[in-house]
């Protein structure tokens, strides 16, 4: 960081977050630094020292409105009530600018919008029975998230969180009310530009998200943070599913109903005003005391030339590559090859329910995992990357089990019988759905994990920065996976893809992985100053 980003950027925020002045409503990097309070008063202390100096006869002026401003920075709690802990019966709540106040909200929003968004297409054919048009949207869906998402730092930096957020919540909305319209009117091209826009403004809420999952929680509070969003999500997919379950548990149709599409649409607007309750960033406080100091926002050529330059001097990050490509690459296999494909409408639902049931116990163990500090960086790291192989290599190979024998033109026969939940040949699809569910988020908070352990071994690298990359690469695998999924290959074929794919990913993950773990380990034995960002 720059001398004049040093002095500007932490003297502005060591002040009182109500007396911050800030060009923009809401300024936001793509990159963070997290000052200690007390280093932000350090500096600002110096700054008014240079003051002194050249003030003739006002010293004593000067070092009282310094002392003021000090104990500003140093309690900026007391300045306002956003910053005193919330009285709710015996409970005593963290206080509204703090960030566990500011995730638990962010939580809220991704319960109403992306949770259930993600129930929409774990149904399979976004709840119609043809899933042809509805790939094409999410094809469309991820290739805009991929061009868009790479450039949406700078971007959010203008517009800032709550724009980002509300925009989200918006764009799931205009998308389900596409999802209606088409049911009645077969339009194509509207399901097409609903997945367009949604992809657009979706990758703004997924910076916010990434930003403030990997800048507003402690060292020690990363993962369980990390498992409170997934679990917000996996809740919202949850109860997405439960409403198409209840109001379809006695419909002989292959499609939801009008009324679930409504459903939808209203629990998606709510997150607008939830996103609009969220903070600006540079009004956060740390629960150990400690302020949000933000460096300039980068432009959009400024944050290209930042990824080349970042892939010239952490060109470990390559090896996270192929699993950020492939974390999202076997959902269509999973949703339209075996959900979609064999059972009811009411079983779809169920199905969708096991799994984003099994996605909260999944987060939250491995949050857990990576929380514990009586392990080593190392240890924690080929720990989680054995497990994620022997998980999936055991997953793939009981749905390769299940599966073999039945083939696309068979299910797409007429008459062909579609598995209810209610039947005992529903056994092993239920613990299949409940095994991919739990694997799936272990995978997502795997790969939070992993980039946290690349970006504190490097000296240059930031986690905003690797998070950006994340949603990036997810959507291009995402809209690569969708499109394959029109092309009505055979079952066998789709699965023995994405099981090479992800085990392949693991596996070059491994090496650089482990040794980059080791590298920060060995950086905090040498010197007290190395600590887990």
């Amino acid at each position: 960081m720059s001398e004049s980003q040093s002095s500007g950027g932490c003297g502005a925020h060591a002040l009182s977050p109500e007396k911050r002045q800030d060009n923009s409503t809401d300024a936001l990097g793509p990159m963070h630094d997290h000052v200690k309070l007390q280093e932000c008063n350090g500096k600002h202390r110096s700054s008014c020292n240079h003051t002194k100096t050249d003030t003739r006869g006002t010293f004593q002026e000067s070092a009282a409105s310094a002392n003021a401003v000090d104990m500003q920075a140093r309690e900026p709690w007391k300045s306002s009530w956003r910053y005193r802990s919330i009285r709710a019966g015996p409970f005593d709540l963290p206080p509204y600018a703090s960030g566990s106040f500011q995730l638990v909200l962010l939580a809220l929003v991704f319960l109403c919008g992306p949770g259930m968004f993600a129930a929409l297409t774990g149904l399979g054919g976004g709840g119609l029975g043809n899933p042809v048009p509805v790939n094409n949207s999410l094809v469309a869906n991820y290739a805009s998230s991929a061009v868009v998402g790479f450039i949406a730092g700078p971007i959010v930096g203008r517009i800032g969180l709550r724009v980002s957020l509300a925009t989200g919540g918006a764009a799931f909305a205009f998308y389900s009310a596409c999802l209606l319209i088409y049911k009645h009117t077969q339009q194509g091209w509207l399901l097409v530009f609903g997945g367009t826009l949604l992809g657009i403004l979706s990758s703004f809420t997924w910076t916010a998200q990434g930003t403030m999952l990997m800048t507003y929680p402690l060292p020690n509070q990363k993962g369980k943070y990390i498992s409170l969003n997934l679990t917000a999500f996996n809740g919202g997919a949850t109860l997405g599913s439960l409403i198409v379950f209840a109001q379809n548990v006695h419909s002989p149709s292959v499609s939801v109903s009008q009324a679930t599409y409504v459903a939808y649409i209203v629990i998606m607007a709510l997150a607008i005003p939830v996103s609009l309750a969220v903070l600006d960033i540079k009004r956060v406080v740390r629960s150990d005391k400690s302020l949000v100091c933000l460096p300039n926002t980068l432009t959009w050529t400024g944050t290209i030339t930042s990824f080349f330059s970042r892939l010239r001097t952490d060109p470990h990050i390559i090896s996270l590559f192929p699993m950020m490509f492939v974390s999202n690459f076997y959902l269509p296999y999973m949703f339209n090859d075996i959900n979609l494909a064999r059972f009811n409408i009411r079983t779809r639902a169920l199905n969708v329910v096991l799994f984003y049931a099994a996605g909260i116990p999944g987060a939250y163990a491995a949050g857990t995992f990576f929380d514990r500090k009586s392990l080593s960086r190392s240890l924690r790291t080929a720990t989680g990357l054995a497990l994620l192989l022997a998980l999936f290599m055991s997953i793939f190979g009981g749905a390769y089990a299940w599966q073999k024998g039945v083939d696309r033109q068979q299910t797409q026969a007429p008459g062909f019988h579609l598995i209810d939940c209610a039947e005992q040949t529903y056994v092993g699809p239920l613990f299949l759905f409940l095994a991919f569910g739990f694997t799936h988020f272990v995978f997502q908070n795997c790969i939070y994990w992993f980039m946290t352990t690349l970006a504190e071994a490097s000296e240059t690298a930031s986690t905003s920065d690797f998070a950006g990359f994340f949603k990036s690469l997810q959507a291009v695998g995402a809209a690569i996976a969708w499109r394959v999924s029109n092309e009505d290959l055979a079952f066998e074929e789709n699965l023995f893809i994405s099981w090479i794919v992800v085990g392949a990913s693991i596996l070059i993950g491994v090496p650089v992985l482990i040794m980059r773990a080791r590298a920060f380990e060995s950086q905090k034995r040498l010197g007290p100053e190395v600590h887990e960002v």
